[in-house]
């Protein structure tokens, strides 16, 4: 593996059943090839498996997670329905949105708006919840990538590369200790 990251940074993957592959597989590898160590956290400890029957082991259940033991937080794939009902995981995004980049894609700024973060700020989505996003106070682009403050959005898994170039760049380029968080439908 060639590290493009100097320091090795710490991201926790929050996901759930029904998490679509290419938005969590494709995030992980490509965030361990620049060097992040990744974990996955979900309810409990049990498998969680991806809409096309790919089944992933998690390394934490949710519950257990703490801000200060990750650099980079990044919920990604599952339903965000389920996670954005969930106070624990609202909380700890919360408390890592108070010094994180924070990272979605797809449905997944939809746990952003539920942790009431994203009001008056940019980002982009999957279009079919942008007129969620504009009810919410959110300001909607359709673009690849939107770079708000520390909160970086995409829309959809073609939108991948783009995504996690934007997100690694962030990484390399953020002094000190740097946090994130990834969320995918």
């Amino acid at each position: 593996m060639i590290s493009i990251i100097s320091d090795e940074k710490r991201v926790v993957l929050i996901s759930g059943n029904l998490f679509v592959e290419p938005e969590l597989l494709y995030s992980m590898y490509r965030l361990e090839e620049a060097g992040v160590k990744v974990t996955v956290a979900t309810f409990g400890k049990n498998p969680i498996k991806g809409l096309y029957g790919y089944t992933i082991n998690p390394d934490f259940d949710i519950a257990s997670l703490k801000v200060e033991d990750f650099e980079v937080f990044t919920p990604s794939g599952g339903s965000p329905y389920e996670l954005r009902r969930d106070q624990k995981t609202l909380e700890f995004l919360r408390g890592m949105h108070k010094k994180n980049v924070i990272a979605s894609i797809c449905r997944g700024v939809l746990l952003l708006v539920s942790a009431g973060i994203m009001k008056g700020k940019k980002t982009t989505t999957w279009t079919d919840v942008a007129d969620d996003l504009k009810n919410s106070g959110v300001i909607f682009e359709d673009l690849a990538v939107v770079k708000n403050g520390n909160i970086v959005t995409s829309r959809v898994p073609s939108d991948l590369p783009k995504f996690l170039y934007a997100l690694i760049d962030t990484i390399k380029w953020v002094g000190g200790s740097f946090n994130a968080y990834l969320c995918c439908r």
